[in-house]
């Protein structure tokens, strides 16, 4: 290893010390891979599109156009295009649902999407292509009713409290609506959750527990 390597390296590193200089090193980074993607995209072909695959791929290339125009690959914009980026009703949000509606899943835009919703856990983006099975990978955000489960069935737990007897009280709780304000569901689901409650076996009931990490003691 050289000496000129060595010292390059030591300098590289005296520089990510400093914030400023490791967001600039960030943005620097970003921006590189922004390009990538937009060159994926000028050489991305697709023998025989249906019509309406053309019509999502027009607008890709006009999302991508407008995303160019606002400063995406400028690194001075770069703040204010994250946030064109990720706007739920930006030109590309739409333009990457329409393609995926289309199955162009091969696409460089609609891959890196897939992978930012991925990384950040986005499952109920994801659930929303139910065909696709796009979010397999991803772990399922506990529900409201989990959630209330696990809290009322880990305090009962912590206190000596046996499954069977856990269940009976959620169950009491349940019918005479004693919850916290936050668990504010209709009552109609209400009525769901005791009818689920109750058809669990003693087995399927304890298994519940711990699939939603509750600690037994």
């Amino acid at each position: 290893m050289s000496d000129d390597y060595i010292r390059w390296k030591k300098e590289k590193a005296e520089r990510l010390k400093n914030p400023a200089a490791k967001r600039e090193a960030d943005i620097k980074k970003l921006v590189r891979s922004r390009r990538s993607i937009i060159h994926e995209c000028q050489a991305f072909e697709l023998k025989n599109p249906s019509p309406k695959q053309e019509r999502a791929l027009r607008a890709l290339d006009e999302a991508i156009e407008d995303m160019n125009e606002a400063g995406w690959l400028v690194e001075s914009n770069l703040i204010d295009a994250e946030q064109i980026f990720l706007a739920e009703n930006s030109n590309l949000a739409r333009a990457v649902i329409k393609a995926m509606n289309a199955d162009l899943l091969d696409h460089p835009l609609v891959r890196n999407w897939i992978t930012n919703l991925k990384i950040f856990g986005e499952w109920d983006e994801l659930r929303r292509f139910k065909r696709k099975r796009l979010e397999k990978e991803v772990k399922r955000p506990p529900s409201k009713e989990d959630f209330w489960l696990r809290f009322e069935a880990q305090s009962l737990l912590d206190e000596g409290i046996g499954p069977q007897k856990i269940r009976q009280l959620l169950l009491r709780k349940l019918r005479l609506n004693k919850v916290p304000e936050w668990f504010d569901i209709s009552s109609s689901d209400r009525q769901k959750l005791i009818k689920y409650i109750k058809d669990l076996t003693r087995q399927g009931f304890s298994q519940k527990l711990k699939r939603l990490g509750c600690r037994f003691t």
